[in-house]
């Protein structure tokens, strides 16, 4: 993978939203070059002040297909060994923010993730999850959603920290952890998702619908 470029795609562009149909999204993840990527939750990098930094989340639940009571931004970066991943969770009243100390894999309060379809087959996805005090969840989805395995435990790093304007999530997931095609040029499926949890509210960065069945499959090119 080095020295070629990264492409992401994301999941669940199929389907009708708001009686249109969905507009495909593509994210180009940067390499590092020459940066020092310190997983602490601050994002004061270099690397992260000239990364491409992608919003407009939208509602799944309660409200499918409105806008999100708080914003949400991410970024994507990648080595020959890791993939960074920032996430930002906006907040108008960060003292809202529900922090809840959970085991691992059994989150609870607010929580922000990121999804991949690494052989982009629509058949299989790789997740990572952490909450706001910074618990992580991670398992597999296959048969296109029908089975998710929360006994998969890849060993993968995040930090999270709270701030004026939200909290953020910064994460290294080496990919060694994860199963891809090495060959060639690498476009994956992605989809970035938000909870807030005193909304009871799920929002994500690719509009998806409930009625649609399937998960990965939902994905398209």
């Amino acid at each position: 993978m080095k020295n070629k470029a990264m492409f992401f795609l994301c999941f669940f562009i199929t389907g009708i939203i708001n009686g249109q149909e969905t507009e495909k999204k593509l994210y180009i993840a940067n390499q590092v070059n020459g940066y020092d990527i310190t997983i602490d939750g601050k994002l004061d990098e270099t690397a992260w002040q000239s990364v491409q930094w992608e919003d407009h989340f939208t509602q799944f639940q309660p409200h499918e297909g409105r806008s999100p009571h708080q914003q949400t931004e991410f970024a994507l970066l990648y080595d020959e060994h890791n993939i960074y991943v920032a996430i930002k969770a906006l907040d108008k009243n960060p003292d809202s923010i529900t922090m809840r100390l959970t085991r691992r894999d059994v989150m609870d309060g607010d929580q922000v993730g990121i999804a991949f379809d690494t052989y982009l087959d629509r058949r299989t996805a790789f997740l990572f999850a952490v909450s706001a005090v910074g618990v992580k969840a991670d398992w597999v989805i296959s048969n296109d959603g029908e089975n998710e395995d929360f006994t998969w435990d890849p060993i993968w790093w995040v930090k999270t920290s709270k701030t004026e304007y939200g909290w953020i999530a910064e994460m290294r997931i080496p990919l060694t952890q994860l199963r891809f095609d090495k060959d060639g040029e690498q476009m994956w499926g992605l989809q970035v998702f938000r909870q807030v949890f005193r909304k009871e509210e799920l929002s994500v960065w690719q509009p998806m619908k409930r009625s649609v069945s399937g998960f990965v499959s939902s994905l398209e090119i």
